[in-house]
């Protein structure tokens, strides 16, 4: 092995010249801290012989968890060793030695923890030894009445293991000192990048600065890993020199820790929910009433508190006797800020006594007034923001990791969850890309695959999650909303089937091994997904499958006779509005429903339907009516459903016809308007199966025609949608298997509704279709779904178009998950559809970027 270190700074300042090999040895050891990761090659190619160079930026949870994973690996540069192939790591981290964060609470959850505990079992019995578990989830109103109340989240089946309640430097501070001894380099920024090379040799420049000395840096690299938060400066060169504008969301957090003094009282999670006493503010608090966003917004949201015991942990903070984590919600304005009225313990009070006055409080709700009113002025703020997730550069080296990839709001507590899972799942993956011969850019591309899809869609929870607790429909309704989320009828509850997929299974499906053809974007390998969870199997052998088979096939009865059948099922809503509208050249014309939301929830914004039917069948009444007036009550969106013309009364032209003119009359010629829409956030347009098909075939039309559909649009919706009516190879190969439809059926009304124009024609087709200038779209689907290849290519195809879409992939779900049978209320269902809806409420209507 050659006697100079293979990774050296391309330059820097000040740097002493030393002699004497000993002292070189210290030197390294103090100034550079090179450190390389060993490991043998697997791949039957020959390895490359030079190292694979990493730069981390950060040296937070995220950064200091890569190196301490990868602690059993590492050896300092000059060291002999038999490796054939190797890594060699530098942590940059902005803060000096034994600066960190604030000593706040920190909440675990039992996905982090599994995801620790299965990587590294060592590490993670040293992090569980700060905290105290977390088996309990249970939510109450300031004067004790229970929401709900689930005593063991293992023994009740949301999580595999338990959770955490810790502090955020008692966990740091062990995750550090498993990281070798000076392999993170304090006070050191990273600032810059440049790209050198092309092809193989492709690599970078890193630039940093260290503050202490100012002294430039600049260091080789072939992996940039930035995992320096939220306002990282890696991301903000990623995006052209400025972060991306982040989603602020109508709802602040504030974090405290106070004495425990409720003699044991609070011990596990609980969550401590108010409706603040509005109507009385003027008299009791004129000082408060007179500022209008309080009074407007703060005091008509939802006020919450999370409180659990925490350990006094030697070495933290405050090291006498055990504390009070307290975390809490307020609701401030879209998009705006926290007034500072609301900071003071006048304030606290206000928000936190109930309408039924003091008097009423029992033992917690006492000690949760007293100590947010207390410990007001020593309360950490921030309000709750999301950006869009983001984890590699465009040429593929650069790998974002944490809130510099990711920041949600924390209205699930999963943001130091998903740093851990980040970091478990890259350190995992670069041993794995390093036995492999990998290259650079397919080992980052390989880590964001695994990754993306999950941190979008736990972003996605979390942007929905937060919604209740602005109280749309007034508080008392939303606090309901969240108790029945919770407990369902049996397992259906939102949030318990929403948490079991976010708690449970994920550490022991990720897969760590690097796909060498993995491309460089930041796509996932949508064909490698975990295996179905066993109940969902279940229901499609037990239920869907039986539903399916028990009927005629399709051409076995007359269309009225399909029609009438399954009319005779439908539940109209009274409050529906059924109407024609028609562009104002009367050229084109279309009959819709109308979905109000209810009196006390304010409209925000619009979404258009078109449903599904096998081009055949369905109505905009009836068919849908339940779940669209739930979508228009609990979310606000004015929901307009289109009742296109069917087939084969009417061409597939025509009904194409119909989505136009209602998407034109809503959105160009005043129809929102007259919805009593003007001031409202846009309009995401949605379509199901063949519903589908029909919008992206109108919007194809309509940027034709010269409008721009993506200032038209805020969004579209395309679920489970059938976009080649030739037939993709999942539709073909499926087979006689009835899980609501198969193969032979799909021939059927594919013949149906092409008539004499070919199946391939773009017309009927719009997956051959150019889908460029398209609005941002999120498509869904499940792997039990005959029409999944059409969801597959359509996303490709939509994204290598230049546009931004998003895809949801559910395993195991056949064709209607969420919507319409067996499916559409099971945990999966009800997971499928409300981070649909959590899409459509976070990014379709107001635009998130």
């Amino acid at each position: 092995m050659a006697s100079a270190p293979s990774w050296r700074s391309a330059s820097s300042s000040r740097r002493p010249q030393v002699s004497n090999s000993s002292q070189a040895r210290q030197l390294k050891l103090k100034r550079l801290h090179s450190t390389r990761v060993v490991a043998a090659s697997a791949s039957s190619s020959a390895p490359s012989t030079q190292p694979l160079r990493v730069v981390i930026a950060g040296g937070g949870i995220c950064g200091g968890l890569i190196l301490a994973l990868l602690r059993n690996h590492i050896v300092f540069g000059e060291q002999e060793d038999n490796a054939t192939q190797e890594i060699h790591i530098r942590c940059f981290e902005r803060t000096p030695k034994g600066k960190g964060p604030p000593g706040l609470n920190l909440l675990l959850n039992a996905n982090g923890v599994a995801t620790l505990s299965d990587t590294d079992t060592e590490l993670a019995d040293a992090v569980k030894k700060v905290g105290l578990e977390v088996r309990r989830w249970s939510a109450r109103d300031m004067t004790g009445n229970v929401m709900y109340d689930i005593h063991d989240a293992v023994c009740d089946g949301l999580a595999d293991g338990v959770g955490l309640r810790t502090r955020w430097d008692d966990v740091q501070r062990t995750i550090r000192q498993f990281a070798p001894q000076d392999a993170i380099e304090w006070d050191a920024d990273v600032v810059g990048y440049e790209y050198k090379g092309e092809g193989s040799s492709r690599h970078m420049l890193v630039n940093v600065l260290h503050k202490a000395t100012n002294v430039e840096e600049t260091v080789e690299a072939d992996i940039l890993i930035a995992t320096d938060g939220r306002y990282s400066r890696v991301r903000a060169q990623v995006e052209g020199g400025e972060l991306p504008a982040p989603h602020v969301l109508g709802v602040s957090d504030f974090r405290v820790l106070v004495p425990d003094t409720t003699g044991g009282a609070i011990d596990d999670l609980v969550r401590v929910y108010n409706a603040p006493d509005v109507d009385n503010l003027a008299t009791r608090h004129p000082n408060l009433a007179s500022d209008p966003t309080f009074e407007q917004v703060c005091m008509r949201g939802i006020a919450r508190v999370g409180a659990m015991r925490i350990p006094a942990v030697t070495g933290s903070v405050n090291s006498e006797g055990d504390l009070i984590g307290i975390f809490g919600n307020v609701r401030i304005p879209r998009g705006g800020q926290l007034p500072d009225i609301a900071r003071t313990s006048e304030a606290m009070r206000a928000l936190f006594t109930p309408k039924s006055g003091e008097s009423s409080l029992d033992e917690i709700g006492r000690f949760v007034l007293d100590s947010v009113v207390e410990h007001a002025d020593e309360m950490h703020w921030e309000r709750f923001q999301e950006v869009t997730p983001r984890m590699l550069d465009d040429k593929g080296q650069v790998l974002l990791l944490g809130d510099a990839a990711h920041a949600f709001c924390p209205s699930l507590g999963q943001g130091a969850n998903m740093a851990i899972e980040d970091a478990c799942v890259a350190a995992s993956m670069l041993l794995s890309g390093v036995k492999q011969g990998a290259s650079a850019s397919q080992i980052a591309a390989a880590i964001a695959a695994r990754r993306l899809p999950r941190v979008t869609r736990v972003g996605e929870l979390s942007a929905y999650h937060a919604e209740h607790l602005e109280g749309p429909g007034g508080c008392e309704v939303a606090m309901q909303r969240e108790a029945n989320e919770w407990l369902g009828e049996g397992d259906n509850g939102v949030w318990r089937s929403s948490l079991r997929w976010l708690w449970s299974g994920w550490p022991r499906r990720h897969v760590s091994t690097v796909s060498l053809d993995v491309p460089m974007q930041s796509l996932p390998n949508l064909r490698d997904l975990p295996d179905p969870d066993p109940e969902v199997i279940a229901v499609n052998d037990a239920e869907v499958e039986r539903a399916s088979t028990s009927v005629p096939l399709v051409w076995e009865k007359s269309l009225d006779e399909w029609r009438d059948g399954r009319r005779r099922a439908y539940v109209h809503e009274p409050t529906r509005e059924d109407r024609v509208v028609e562009t104002k050249d009367g050229a084109l014309r279309s009959s819709v429903s109308i979905f109000r939301p209810s009196e006390a929830t304010a409209a925000r914004g619009c979404y258009l339907q078109v449903h599904g039917g096998c081009f055949c069948f369905g109505d905009s009444g009836g068919q849908n009516d339940p779940r669209l007036q739930e979508l228009a009550n609990v979310h606000g969106l004015v929901v307009v459903s289109v009742d296109y013309p069917l087939v084969p009364e009417s061409s597939h032209a025509q009904a194409v016809d119909a989505v136009k003119a209602a998407l034109q009359w809503l959105a160009l010629e005043g129809g929102a308007d007259e919805l009593g829409m003007e001031s409202f956030g846009g309009i995401c347009a949605g379509g199901e199966s063949a519903g589908a098909n029909l919008l992206l075939c109108a919007l194809v039309r309509m940027r034709d025609s010269g409008i721009d559909v993506r200032a038209m649009l805020k969004s579209v919706n395309l679920v489970y949608g059938w976009y080649d009516l030739s037939l993709s190879d999942s539709t073909k190969n499926w087979g006689e298997r009835r899980l609501m439809t198969n193969t032979a059926e799909y021939e059927w009304h594919a013949k149906l509704t092409c008539g004499s124009v070919d199946a391939k024609d773009p017309s009927v087709s719009p997956i051959y279709s150019d889908l460029s200038q398209m609005p941002p779209a999120l498509f869904s689907v499940g792997t039990e779904d005959a029409l999944v290849d059409d969801t597959l290519r359509c996303f490709e195809k939509f994204r290598a178009a230049g546009n931004e879409a998003s895809v949801h992939i559910w395993p195991g779900a056949p064709h209607g998950v969420g919507h319409f049978g067996p499916h559409a209320s099971t945990p999966l269902g009800m997971c499928a559809r409300r981070a649909t809806e959590a899409w459509i409420c976070s990014f379709g209507v107001e635009g998130r970027s």
